[in-house]
């Protein structure tokens, strides 16, 4: 398909995802697109953060802040193997208390499926 771009593929996908949305959650149109507008609306709070935090890194690169903290950092004894430790130690919390939470609302997630 020439010429098939994101400015087309998107409302496409868009429409196809409500009525898919529709049928499995056997409710209105309007209710299926509240809801989509509001997970909208929690998307744009998270890219904003991550665009916050973009700006950031790039104003501490910018002015030596970053170089300076990474130098901190290793003066202070900090590597990369006691990075890599706390951060599998932080996922490995992050997946379990998820998990957790999928346990606490299996409900809602049996009725929100489709059959």
């Amino acid at each position: 398909m020439k010429g098939f771009d994101a400015l087309l593929a998107a409302p496409l996908a868009t429409i196809y995802a409500c009525i898919i949305a529709m049928i499995c959650s056997k409710q209105k149109f309007s209710t299926v697109i509240d809801h989509a507008i509001d997970n909208v609306k929690e998307i744009q709070v998270a890219l904003f953060i991550l665009m916050a935090a973009y700006a950031m890194a790039e104003a501490f690169m910018s002015t030596g802040v970053g170089a300076s903290l990474i130098l901190i950092a290793l003066k202070v004894g900090i590597t990369a193997k006691t990075v890599a430790v706390v951060g599998s130690y932080s996922n490995i919390y992050t997946i379990n208390s998820n998990w957790n939470k999928l346990g606490e609302h299996s409900q809602l997630v049996h009725l929100s499926s489709c059959g």
